[in-house]
């Protein structure tokens, strides 16, 4: 996993509040390495992984083939529907919908798909999502601004190290965790990693 402390703060929230994971939806996939340890963990989880980068794409699609529980989706979550610019860089990693977080990377700009979470027919009927995981480089209040009814059944929403006002997120939920420097030092500390 790409984030070794918030995955034990992941695990431990359910464990402390008897969740057994039903629904995990990650944005900004990567190769799906943490999906698929998801998934280890909790197999009877379905795992929808979303990921753009055509690079990665053909990884997670290598990495999930023995896991039918994952769910890869090709497309860019955002807060529209249609197409967008996005910015591909060597590192496919900091690959972003936001251009100032990655400007140094030198990155290319190409057209992409893009959809709200909201829209995305593959969720419309679930009636809790347990995780919503987002490593989506700065563009975390994008996402969140198209995902309003995902965030109403969404029981925990983990982004990775990225700054944002929830007040300005319609329909929020009360349990986000952004594991930023501070946070992952206090739970460094608190949990003696």
């Amino acid at each position: 996993m790409r984030y070794p402390i918030t995955k034990t703060f992941i695990i431990e929230y359910f464990k402390t509040h008897h969740i057994e994971p039903k629904v995990i939806i990650e944005i900004g996939a990567g190769d799906c390495t943490d999906s698929t340890q998801f998934s280890d963990i909790w197999p009877d989880c379905k795992i929808y992984a979303f990921e753009i980068v055509p690079e990665l794409v053909n990884i997670s699609k290598e990495n999930i083939k023995d896991y039918p529980n994952i769910k890869l989706i090709e497309t860019v979550i955002s807060d529209c529907d249609g197409e967008i610019d996005f910015y591909q860089t060597g590192n496919f990693y900091s690959s972003s919908i936001i251009l100032k977080h990655i400007q140094s990377h030198h990155p290319k700009t190409v057209l992409r798909k893009s959809m709200k979470l909201d829209s995305c027919e593959d969720i419309k009927d679930i009636k809790t999502v347990d995780l919503l995981w987002l490593c989506v480089q700065g563009a975390d209040d994008i996402v969140l601004k198209g995902a309003t009814q995902t965030l109403q059944k969404t029981t925990l929403i983990i982004n990775q190290g990225a700054s944002y006002s929830t007040h300005d997120i319609p329909g929020f939920m009360p349990c986000v965790h952004n594991i930023g420097s501070e946070q992952r030092q206090a739970f460094i500390k608190k949990e003696n990693i």
